[in-house]
């Protein structure tokens, strides 16, 4: 079914885990500063991030775009939207009087193509398999509940688990994992990440940011502005990683899809806020800038959803309600329904859906390299569910009006949702 990395027989893309996926990007960043990562993925390929543009580097900007897929970026290009990614592709392609002063490639996403392992990966540097972090909701046998992870609270209701009602839960003993920021605070780096106000205090950011300054925005437009004014106040030699996060665009593709006039404006003012960025950066020489994303979108038309919870006899199977993302299900089965429930999804499920084992998954390195946690065993459950071509699943956690279907989605092995862009600037 899946073998190794690559581009399978049915035009699939798995993680390139060996030097072309986001998960090599933090050994990276850490071999930038010559912090210590032994115990990391390797580093991107070198035709991907020559050596070249790391020497001398004292500060870098890595700015991580919700939802944007490579495709999407090639269709904004060619619309006219994106002018300053086509200029950075253009100076790439034809080199610049600097050597490796640009660079426009390609990378994958991990598995599951989603923001939450994709993100987590980023501020840890270890895997899905490791962190295990496997969705925007998972099953929790810590709760006995399925939990939305964004929040860190019940899917079914409101709250963190950090809150004194819910339980006052620790998140960062919850997590039990170092951070990439606590690795380079270590190392005498300054670190701070560039978010929304929103997530200031959430159990997940707790989780992840721990060792970094938490600098919150309002409107996406402020990201650049306040990056540069973390950049601007460095020190002589001072050496600073800031991690920023544009969020929007993400939203607009799943309410609006990737192919609307919505998700045009959204890229357009994107774009517009790079290359006023570098128009007025003070160049120093010594700042290498990342962009790049955590995942692409399929669009999703509405006659190509599966109501999960209209499935006859489907629930009578489960001991949760599924989980995962619109594209990616995980299953877990009551106990001794194991083999019936394989067999209704091959049954009744086979031509939206391809079944996974998760030992197989985990097996294949799916999910990342290395030995996978208990954790994340217990919360891919039984059975996987990964979408074909463009459907999407959905099972409402709430009683609370119809749910929302989405216009464009992620989390399964399509090009469009795993195929990412890796812009690297030398200022």
């Amino acid at each position: 079914m899946f073998s190794g990395t690559g581009e399978d027989s049915r035009g699939r893309i798995l993680p390139r885990y060996g030097g072309q996926s986001l998960l090599n990007l933090p050994a990276s960043i850490c071999r930038t500063f010559d912090v210590p990562a032994l115990d990391l993925a390797s580093a991107l390929d070198s035709a991907l991030l020559p050596p070249a543009m790391l020497d001398g580097v004292t500060a870098v900007l890595l700015v991580v775009v919700d939802g944007l897929g490579h495709w999407q970026l090639d269709r904004a290009v060619a619309a006219g939207d994106a002018p300053t990614f086509a200029e950075i592709a253009a100076r790439a392609q034809a080199g610049s009087p600097l050597a490796g002063e640009f660079v426009s490639a390609t990378v994958t996403s991990l598995f599951p193509s989603s923001t939450i392992p994709v993100l987590t990966t980023l501020s840890t540097g270890v895997s899905p398999a490791a962190h295990a972090l496997l969705g925007w909701t998972v099953y929790l046998e810590e709760f006995g509940e399925v939990a939305e992870l964004a929040r860190w609270g019940p899917a079914m209701g409101r709250g963190s688990y950090q809150d004194p009602p819910l339980g006052g839960h620790d998140p960062v003993a919850f997590f039990g994992s170092g951070t990439l920021y606590q690795r380079l605070a270590a190392a005498g780096i300054q670190t701070a990440v560039v978010c929304p106000e929103s997530l200031r205090g959430s159990g997940l950011s707790a989780m992840t940011f721990r060792g970094a300054a938490f600098v919150g925005y309002h409107a996406t437009s402020s990201l650049f502005v306040l990056a540069e004014r973390l950049l601007a106040a460095r020190a002589p030699r001072e050496r600073l990683y800031v991690y920023a996060y544009w969020s929007t665009l993400d939203t607009v593709g799943h309410h609006h899809g990737p192919l609307g006039p919505e998700h045009g404006a959204e890229l357009a003012v994107l774009d517009f806020a790079l290359g006023r960025w570098l128009e007025r950066h003070d160049r120093r020489g010594d700042l290498l800038v990342l962009l790049t994303a955590d995942h692409g979108h399929v669009p999703s038309p509405p006659d190509r959803v599966l109501r999960l919870d209209r499935e006859p006899g489907l629930a009578d199977l489960l001991r949760a309600p599924p989980s995962g993302e619109r594209r990616l299900a995980y299953f877990h089965a009551r106990p001794g329904q194991e083999r019936a429930l394989r067999a209704y999804c091959d049954g009744r499920l086979s031509s939206v859906g391809e079944w996974l084992e998760p030992v197989e998954a985990f097996d294949r390195g799916l999910f990342g390299p290395g030995t996978p946690s208990a954790a994340a065993f217990r919360r891919a459950g039984d059975g996987i569910l990964i979408a074909r071509d463009d459907w999407q699943f959905i099972y409402p956690l709430s009683r609370s009006g119809e749910p929302t279907v989405f216009a464009g989605n992620h989390g399964a092995l399509d090009p469009r949702e795993m195929l990412v862009p890796l812009v690297a600037c030398r200022l």
